[in-house]
């Protein structure tokens, strides 16, 4: 058996992903102070079962995870895989190549896991127990140890030559199996305990199961008498059932009715329903017709307030009017007056006229004198005047 390959992402200063090959025989990693040959080791002992984080150089387990660097940020998430050649006959596996992994993350979930199936930690403890790869083992001795070997006590260095003698496994297994025996040991003590508290309950549950026994026979006489009283009651309730069912009937034809008159009834508050959907509709067009009729009314007494408003105009304009047709009746009175008085002075100069005329008919042309001519030629124009005056006044 032999270390086959080394793969490790996120763990320590290995922010990518990095595969280490070994090869048969001897393999040394060389480089300068700081370049992570440590970190390597800590992975090994790491991914085979460490659980001390002081020993891994932090203060927990998730300072194991990468946190950083100037290029790259933390991950959340430190994985190791292990891979070990030539391990048929040499692992409790029928495989001839095995692979151990182990996974952290910063949530403080951990996962192990053997050929890429899940296991337990104490799987793969058992697994390296009892090669020289175990956690206990001294496959890998760091700076100082050497020294903490040689000055170790002779039951320290008892130890590590059990270890290399390859009886790890066996007082591993003794010392899980001394555990079990005081485990057992101390069960038997509760069991011994627990037996002393039954044998002194047995007496009260001796008494206990007599009344037990006891009920049971009441309890059995107690069901025959039941049934005897249910057959009883059930003969009366049939009887009773009869009537009953009598009187559904009676009921039921009385329910029928009922449901005939209800859905009548829903007739008839579904033809109301539609009766008052209509008068809701009419008494909304009245509305709306009052609403129109309301604004109607104001628009007739603005118009009311308008014909009022002309109408004392009118008033006045008929007083105005009336006074002056009583001026013009008044005047219409004096002139008729006038106008008899007119006639009777035209009636009076007509005779005048005829008189001058016979006067005239009588005197001839040439033994008129000259001054009497002219004095009959202005009175006819008197007479003319006076006449063309009284047309004018009709």
């Amino acid at each position: 058996m032999y270390l086959k390959q080394l793969e490790i992402h996120g763990f320590k200063s290995f922010g990518e992903r990095t595969k280490l090959e070994f090869g048969r025989g001897i393999t040394a990693i060389v480089g300068p102070n700081g370049s992570g040959k440590s970190n390597i080791a800590d992975g090994l002992r790491w991914v085979l079962g460490e659980q001390s984080a002081r020993s891994l150089r932090g203060d927990t387990m998730q300072d194991v995870i990468f946190a950083g660097s100037a290029g790259k940020g933390p991950l959340g998430m430190a994985s190791v895989s292990l891979t070990l050649g030539d391990c048929r006959g040499q692992l409790n596996l029928e495989f001839d190549e095995v692979t151990v992994t182990r996974r952290v993350y910063r949530s403080g979930e951990s996962q192990y896991l053997i050929n890429k199936s899940p296991c337990r930690l104490r799987d793969i403890r058992d697994l390296f127990l009892d090669t020289g790869l175990g956690r206990e083992g001294y496959w890998l001795i760091g700076q100082g140890q050497i020294d903490a070997v040689l000055s170790s006590r002779p039951e320290e260095r008892r130890l590590i030559i059990e270890e290399a003698a390859g009886i790890g496994k066996y007082r591993t297994r003794k010392t899980e199996a001394v555990k079990k025996l005081a485990d057992t040991e101390a069960n038997l003590v509760r069991l011994n305990d627990i037996i002393l508290e039954l044998k002194r309950q047995l007496e009260p549950l001796e008494k206990a199961a007599a009344k037990a026994r006891e009920y049971l026979g009441l309890a059995e006489e107690y069901q025959k008498l039941g049934q005897a009283l249910c057959a009883r009651e059930w003969s009366e309730l049939a009887r009773e059932s009869e009537g009953h069912l009598a009187e559904e009937a009676r009921l039921l034809s009385a329910l029928s009715h009922i449901d005939e008159e209800q859905r009548q009834s829903e007739k008839t508050v579904a033809a109301l329903r539609l009766q008052a959907k209509e008068l809701e509709e009419l008494a909304a067009n009245l509305q709306e017709r009052r609403a129109q009729t309301i604004e109607n009314m104001g628009e007739v007494r603005r118009l009311q307030d308008t014909m009022g408003e002309r109408l004392k105009y009118l008033e006045t304009d008929r007083q105005r009017l009336a006074g002056e047709l009583t001026e013009l009746e008044r005047r219409r009175r004096q002139m008729r007056r006038e106008l008899a008085d007119c006639l009777w002075h035209l009636r009076s100069l007509r005779r005048q006229k005829a008189d001058v005329l016979r006067e005239l008919s009588k005197w001839d042309a040439a033994h008129i004198q000259r001054a009497g001519r002219d004095r009959l030629v202005r009175e006819i124009e008197a007479v003319k005047a006076a006449l063309k005056r009284t047309r004018l006044m009709r």
